[in-house]
């Protein structure tokens, strides 16, 4: 189960680089506009690459989660420190290059103050899965969601709620958590009761809204709809639902994919200092064909994280501040007449 979590991390940050790569907007990134191949690929993922970070994560809470009658505090002043801290330090860094790279400007740099209230770039999702680990477990303090029936409420309600596009504030990223927490209670229902789809009948559906997801995706996406099918509709929702539990169930690896899962937080947190940082670079060196810069940024928007977690995680200070991690565990002194001892006392 771990390799195929650490798999399915991997293809969730490729998504995401890509989509970064090409740009959220046709005016970002490698500014692709709409009928561009590479805009029209990172558009298509828009379904599934959010609500696979999201399922991962409900599936993952599951291996540690709280207990009824536990205490919650401890638990979230851990997931504070795991995702509000690098929030801050690595969005607040972001935004300053950002901001010098448009010409320094002191009043938008006053900006940065907003982001541990606002969404600020793809660090959204640190606030709004927080909020989600918030309302979990309280409702797993109280003993609500060890009854398959109180998941599958909570389910179904969320979905409802994002469709409806009920709560529309975006403070602390709220309407973000919203949309997320079906699939965080999806992977949570996994990683508690089971594959819901073992019963009979129940993947021919789920592949069913897959391929409808992708009919109407591709047809909203080549203008045959009035636009893109919106990702807070009950078929988006379906559609990202269904990929979600199809892939898990095949128990799906990759090593390579596996070797990028590992070190998804630091990927999700760093990417676009590397994607970024090509943008700029790979014009003034000759390199100007889309296509090519397109892989040379995704390359460099997974490898250089990759560099910066294995360094920062080796510094107490800079596992805190940039990657949320505990600091490292004390080395215990060599008991007399160990061979450390005795390697130190003959050099």
């Amino acid at each position: 189960m771990k390799q195929s979590i650490q798999t399915l991390r991997g293809l969730a940050c490729i998504f995401l680089v890509a989509y970064h790569t090409v740009g959220s907007a046709p005016d970002r990134g490698l500014m692709m506009g709409d009928g561009t191949l590479l805009r029209h690929l990172a558009e298509s993922f828009v379904y599934l690459r959010m609500p696979l970070f999201a399922f991962v994560a409900g599936l993952v809470y599951t291996f540690r989660s709280v207990t009824p009658g536990q205490p919650v505090a401890p638990f979230m002043l851990g997931k504070a420190r795991r995702l509000l801290i690098p929030m801050l330090v690595v969005g607040s860094t972001q935004f300053f290059f950002q901001t010098l790279a448009k010409g320094f400007d002191l009043g938008h740099l006053a900006e940065a103050l907003w982001i541990p209230i606002f969404p600020y770039e793809h660090f959204w999702f640190l606030q709004a899965i927080f909020v989600i680990f918030a309302l979990v477990a309280f409702l797993d303090s109280f003993g609500v969601l060890v009854q398959r029936i109180a998941v599958v409420i909570g389910l179904f309600l969320a979905a409802a709620i994002a469709s409806m596009d009920l709560i529309q504030t975006e403070l602390l990223s709220i309407r973000g958590a919203l949309y997320l927490l079906p699939f965080f209670f999806l992977g949570l229902y996994f990683g508690r009761f089971g594959d819901p789809l073992a019963r009979r009948g129940g993947v021919p559906i789920a592949w069913a809204l897959v391929a409808i997801g992708v009919i109407v995706t591709q047809a909203g996406l080549f203008g045959y709809l009035d636009g893109p099918l919106p990702r807070e509709a009950p078929l988006g929702l379906l559609f990202g639902a269904a990929f979600c539990m199809l892939i898990i169930r095949t128990g799906w690896t990759n090593s390579k994919l596996e070797f990028i899962g590992k070190y998804s937080y630091g990927i999700y947190l760093f990417h676009m200092f590397g994607v970024a940082g090509l943008r700029m670079i790979l014009p003034k060196i000759g390199i100007d064909q889309p296509y090519l810069m397109f892989v040379i940024m995704l390359a460099g928007g997974l490898s250089l994280p990759i560099l910066v977690e294995q360094i920062a995680s080796r510094f107490n200070l800079t596992r805190m501040l940039l990657l949320g991690q505990k600091p490292l565990p004390k080395a215990k002194p060599s008991p007399p007449g160990s061979t450390d001892e005795v390697g130190a006392t003959a050099r």
